[in-house]
């Protein structure tokens, strides 16, 4: 596939753009239907959204619709968010999905809807035109009970699809150390971003689970760095040293209640999953720039990963249930569509860095819909 994008590109009549268009139609010929699933093929993606852009214009403030569906068709939903897991690189595809075909999402007068407190106050939470009115939730919210109600009592009367994304969490724990830059947690665990070993690990969650180590930090660094799926999903509000008896209860429920679930390590699996349940296509989920692939976790014995999942329990819990969520999910058809979306990825990259879709932030763009919409 690549050396035939290679033979494209040296034909000098074509210009590159039109080469990734030559590419797509030729994987639409090569796989069946069945291959990308009901309305996704790449041969009819940009008819299917130009239609999908006039039915939905006049239906940017989510007002009621029509009870007949076309291919593309997607259902309310509702992406809760988490930190260091690839989060805002879906949001920004949903983003985009959403405005191409002229609807919104909830549009938060900051930064989250709320987060990290609950969402409770929607009239003083979000901005924007018609604010209380819009076709999916992609922006931070911890999905507290209160939020939860709060949030679905907008959207109703339907009900939305609700998922999540995932990473390894000793990779999300040493990503989240780096990125939010603690000094005061980072010198309690010696830690130093250019010398991450196996030692300094099991070193780090000895001293994580010594008290006066973890009093000496912010509660709110606590919560992102120690427990940072389940304070996210509502499950709990600090750090505590054991496992507590009704936890692996709750959280199997919150998983179960989901409609489906995000892999940040099964980057292609998860935007052709992604693709599928919110039935979207796969100029939707085709988003390189961000997300070449998702890394893999990081190499431990298993030795360590006990021992770090022995203090920072309730990530692990979380992440081994929704992990086995998200493989129960996987089939054949999923896989195939999972392989298109490798190809023509790396097809866009060999073109240009972005693949022609142009870079978007995440602020930014919610900064222009609170000023336009």
């Amino acid at each position: 596939m690549v050396a035939a994008f290679h033979r494209l590109r040296q034909r000098p009549q074509l210009h590159p753009s039109a080469v990734l268009v030559l590419l797509v139609i030729a994987l639409s010929i090569i796989n069946t239907r069945a291959d990308f699933g009901a309305g996704g093929s790449f041969a009819t993606y940009n008819r299917h959204s130009a239609r999908s852009v006039r039915s939905n214009s006049m239906n940017a403030g989510n007002q009621p619709r029509s009870n007949t569906t076309t291919d593309d068709d997607i259902p309310g939903f509702v992406f809760i968010k988490t930190h260091k897991t690839g989060s805002s690189s879906v949001t920004v595809m949903l983003a985009q999905a959403l405005e191409r075909r002229g609807l919104k999402p909830a549009v938060p007068c900051y930064d989250h809807l709320g987060y990290p407190r609950e969402f409770d106050d929607p009239a003083h939470t979000l901005c924007g035109r018609d604010p209380l009115h819009f076709k999916a939730a992609i922006s931070h919210i911890r999905w507290t009970e209160t939020s939860r109600t709060t949030l679905l009592k907008l959207m109703a009367p339907d009900r939305p699809k609700i998922f999540t994304i995932v990473r390894d969490p000793i990779t999300r724990f040493i990503s989240a150390l780096g990125y939010y830059n603690n000094k005061k947690l980072q010198q309690q665990l010696h830690f130093d971003r250019n010398d991450i070993r196996e030692a300094w690990l099991r070193e780090a969650t000895h001293r994580i689970a010594l008290s006066e180590v973890r009093d000496d930090v912010a509660k709110y660094a606590r919560q992102l760095h120690f427990i940072g799926y389940a304070f996210d999903f509502g499950l709990a509000n600090d750090y505590e040293p054991r496992e507590s008896a009704n936890f692996r209860q709750r959280a199997k429920e919150f998983v179960d209640s989901l409609d489906f679930v995000l892999l940040y390590e099964e980057w292609d699996l998860s935007m052709a999953l992604l693709k599928r349940d919110l039935n979207m296509t796969y100029k939707d989920v085709v988003y390189p720039h961000l997300k070449k692939v998702g890394k893999g976790p990081v190499v431990v014995s298993q030795a360590t990963r006990d021992l770090f999942c022995q203090v920072l329990w309730t990530d692990c819990i979380l992440y081994d249930l929704i992990q086995q969520r998200f493989w129960a999910a996987v089939d054949d058809d999923l896989r195939r569509s999972a392989k298109v979306v490798t190809e023509v990825n790396e097809a866009a990259r060999l073109e240009d860095q972005t693949g022609g879709r142009g870079k978007m932030d995440v602020q930014d763009y919610f900064n222009r819909l609170r000023k336009t919409t």
